[in-house]
């Protein structure tokens, strides 16, 4: 009777252990459900911070070449705000120019028509008034006409219109702004990217509104993961709702609890096999009751069941390892984001 007595003992175990293993995979489920969740709410933040600071430093950028571009016009000594200030620097810009070859000074003014005077004067206006975009729209205007300039330097076939072609020799004979073409050319393609950063910018608040929290783009020249640390000084990212430690512990207990069940497991298909040894031994000397042939009979189906719930039981263990390891990385983290508050929000990458 001793190895029915270990049959139903077996078997009660498995029972027994059965609804335990169901609830920890419950809540091993629920915990890497949890902890998706708060690491995409996680990325969310993140991915919306990189941009706010790329945007900030894009529109320092932006702000700085605005004001250098104003002074290379010669814009910054009227005061447009006051009428008769208003009325020269429209003089100045309408003026014709007169340039001496002899001491290669331009004495009038810019050359400008009406319309493209007050275009001017009124993109400086909005540059005061805090919105440098129209001003770097119309450098960019005219890096597009030095382009097709020297298009047409080479010999391709390119067209000029004509209030390019004022704009460009206001520009070239009435300031001399591209005497050093190597400076001038920086200059232009500096604005031409900052306006280029401001379309990038959008198009990644765009895609992050659509969930792509993944960042790729090279802005200004600067990757992503260079303002990485930077973008942790604006994280204004929840917190994760669950107290890591606290999940951690959770887990770790869950894993603890896995364990035990594979050695119980192990040991009952240890015992099995002892059982079934002795099993054998007496139905090859016809002493086998009954009850024992029918214990016997049902050996492999339970020797199947044992072998399956290990291999569960091991694959939930994989997993309840991997959870703890993401929890003990989530962990760690939260102290070195702390201890980077204080930075340069832009970076060195940025400094202007």
């Amino acid at each position: 009777m001793a190895y029915e007595y270990e049959a139903i003992a077996a078997l009660n175990r498995m029972l027994e252990s059965k609804e335990r293993r169901e609830q920890t995979k419950l809540s091993h489920a629920l915990a890497m459900m949890q902890f998706a969740q708060q690491q995409k709410m996680q990325d969310y933040s993140m991915a919306a911070n990189q941009i706010a600071v790329l945007q900030q430093a894009n529109e320092q950028m932006k702000i700085s070449h605005a004001s250098q571009f104003v002074a290379d016009i010669g814009l910054e000594a009227f005061d447009l705000e006051d009428d008769d200030g208003l009325s020269d620097a429209r003089k100045y810009l309408t003026k014709k120019i007169r340039y001496s070859k002899r001491t290669g000074v331009n004495k009038g003014g810019l050359g400008l028509t009406g319309v493209q005077a007050n275009q001017l004067l009124s993109d400086v206006m909005a540059y005061r008034s805090g919105n440098a975009s129209p001003i770097l729209s119309t450098a960019s205007d005219l890096s597009d006409i030095a382009d097709k300039q020297s298009m047409k330097a080479r010999g391709l076939d390119v067209k000029i219109g004509g209030e390019e072609h004022r704009l460009f020799s206001a520009f070239q004979t009435g300031l001399g702004y591209f005497d050093d073409v190597e400076s001038a050319t920086k200059k232009l393609g500096s604005i031409r990217q900052s306006l280029q950063n401001e379309e990038d910018i959008i198009r990644e608040q765009f895609e992050l509104a659509q969930g792509d929290t993944e960042i790729s783009k090279k802005i200004g020249g600067y990757g992503m993961d260079e303002l990485a640390d930077a973008a942790e000084t604006f994280d204004a990212a929840s917190p994760i709702t669950e107290n890591p430690e606290k999940e951690l512990y959770k887990v770790s207990n869950s894993l603890d609890e896995l364990d035990e069940e594979v050695t119980n497991k192990q040991q009952s298909l240890s015992l099995m096999e002892t059982e079934l040894e002795s099993l054998e031994e007496l139905k090859r000397h016809g002493k086998l009751s009954d009850e024992q042939e029918e214990y016997l009979n049902r050996i492999p189906d339970i020797r199947e069941n044992l072998e399956n719930d290990i291999l569960e039981l091991s694959d939930q263990i994989e997993k309840t390892t991997s959870l703890e390891s993401m929890l003990k990385e989530s962990k760690r983290e939260l102290p070195e984001k702390e201890s980077r508050h204080g930075l340069n929000p832009l970076g060195p990458a940025f400094s202007l």
